[in-house]
């Protein structure tokens, strides 16, 4: 009869599997995204006094549900330059000018998730922006605050699996007969997958 010490020591050694051999407690935290305020010189659906546009881009973040404290003001291009990539995990672009800003070429190809954001009134500006950078497959488009936290959502359960091993026990042949089989994610290849056979769970649950 199996115990609750036997299954503490399986449970522990499924987690010594996940992690390479060695047993740790992992916080995980969520995607840090830049909101990135294109404004250019002269802002074409903003207020242009500065005292008027903190206000309005303090309100568009209240909207999304983003952070007031990690934004960055553009209004030409050695603004983009100063981003240290390694500070986030993604970009949230919001157009206020038709501008084409070069450096957002090289923000794309770090392959960061960018996000364009699209609201009625910098409508054409969102679509010039998202047009611009459209060839790059690690740009979206969004259209309410609502998609926004569903593609932030997204990306999170995305980031968690890039960070864990899945075991997977005794997943027998992968035959064709099992074609319906092979959309699932775990065998197709997207998952950090290890397979585990009886015998490696054996000699590991016996040390």
């Amino acid at each position: 009869m199996r115990t609750n010490k036997t299954y503490t020591k399986i449970v522990r050694t499924i987690a010594a599997l996940n992690l390479g051999g060695e047993i740790v407690n992992t916080v995980i935290e969520a995607p840090r995204f830049l909101s990135i305020f294109l404004l250019g010189r002269m802002p074409e659906i903003m207020g242009r006094n500065k005292a008027r546009q903190d206000k309005q881009i303090s309100e568009v973040l209240k909207r999304y549900g983003l952070s007031e404290e990690w934004k960055l003001l553009v209004r030409k291009d050695k603004d983009l330059l100063k981003i240290n990539i390694r500070e986030a995990d993604g970009y949230i672009i919001f157009p206020y000018v038709l501008q084409r800003f070069a450096p957002l070429i090289y923000l794309v190809e770090t392959g960061k998730p960018i996000i364009v954001v699209s609201e009625e009134e910098n409508f054409m500006h969102a679509l010039e922006a998202y047009d611009y950078l459209s060839d790059h497959r690690n740009i979206q488009l969004v259209f309410s605050p609502e998609e926004l936290q569903e593609k932030l959502q997204a990306l999170k359960v995305a980031e968690w699996f890039e960070d864990y091993r899945i075991c997977l026990f005794d997943d027998g042949n992968w035959t064709l007969d099992g074609i319906a089989w092979q959309k699932n994610p775990l065998f197709m290849g997207k998952l950090n997958i290890h397979h585990v056979t009886p015998l490696e769970l054996v000699d590991a649950i016996s040390k």
